[in-house]
């Protein structure tokens, strides 16, 4: 499949659809600033001095995402998944959803970059995580094999390129009470990214009870919006994440333990179903 790449016109600011959000800053305005051959970087958000926030998972663990309902965390979601389908063609990148409450990410499902439904009832997903540690061993041997390090040595060497994959772990509370599932997690969290496999996972349920501080600080990037009490952010060691007021406003901890205040871009239902109907309409086989 000869894939083509959306283009910027597909992904406008509408006034119309903004409301309440005419403060934030468009996901669009973000996207289209980088170079697009960073396959893996997508924006956090923009802080109170107009610095732009941009993450590249490329050589990284993942993110871990918590926040109360209603805070922002789904846009947010929204924006990771848009801007990585702007720029990477099925053959560069696998989309994973798993979402146990089964709320997001179906209108997703239909475009080359996801390869299956959203995985929802836990013995799927379970079996989902499994099957990525399934690809990891065999990536090791692979890579092995001809004597790469990592994803990016055997992509820039070989001739037949190997996709990165994206596990995207929406209410993941809900997964993590099955034992198997946190003990999968951890163990692709380990390595995974020097084979391919990276996690995004999102919570809006009390920490304390779904996710060990060990476990947090494995993910290479820990974002949160406005928590319910102190006790949720000092457990993940991002103070005053309580208090945030503002829709759509994070505080972040980066790979260096530094801690930046951003507002998250927006990006509408319209933009999302012009994005994907392009991808659709334009990229059949």
């Amino acid at each position: 499949m000869n894939y083509i790449y959306p283009n910027k016109q597909i992904l406008e600011k509408r006034s119309s659809e903004l409301g309440n959000a005419e403060r934030y800053y468009s996901l669009s305005k973000m996207i289209f600033e980088r170079d697009f051959k960073e396959k893996l970087l997508f924006p956090l958000g923009i802080d109170n001095e107009k610095e732009k926030y941009y993450i590249n998972l490329i050589d990284k663990s993942g993110l871990f995402i918590s926040g109360e309902t209603g805070s922002g965390k789904s846009i947010f979601l929204n924006d990771i998944v848009i801007s990585l389908l702007l720029k990477n063609s099925p053959e560069e990148l696998q989309l994973v959803f798993v979402d146990p409450r089964n709320v997001e990410f179906n209108n997703y499902c239909e475009i080359p970059q996801v390869k299956n439904k959203v995985f929802s009832d836990a013995e799927s997903c379970v079996k989902e995580l499994m099957s990525l540690l399934n690809i990891i061993e065999e990536r090791k041997i692979l890579f092995s094999n001809v004597g790469s390090k990592n994803i990016i040595d055997y992509n820039e060497t070989q001739e037949n390129k190997i996709p990165h994959i994206v596990v995207i772990i929406d209410e993941s509370a809900d997964l993590v009470e099955y034992k198997a599932s946190k003990d999968y997690i951890r163990r692709i969290l380990l390595d995974g990214y020097k084979f391919g496999i990276h996690i995004i996972l999102a919570t809006s349920s009390y920490l304390k009870n779904s996710f060990d501080p060990e476990t947090i600080n494995m993910f290479s990037y820990v974002l949160s919006f406005d928590l319910a009490s102190e006790e949720q952010a000092k457990y993940i060691q991002i103070k005053k994440a309580n208090l945030l007021s503002v829709y759509g406003e994070a505080l972040v901890k980066l790979d260096d333990d530094s801690i930046v205040n951003i507002q998250v871009p927006y990006v509408s239902d319209h933009d999302i179903e012009e994005v994907v109907n392009t991808i659709k309409n334009t990229n059949k086989s």
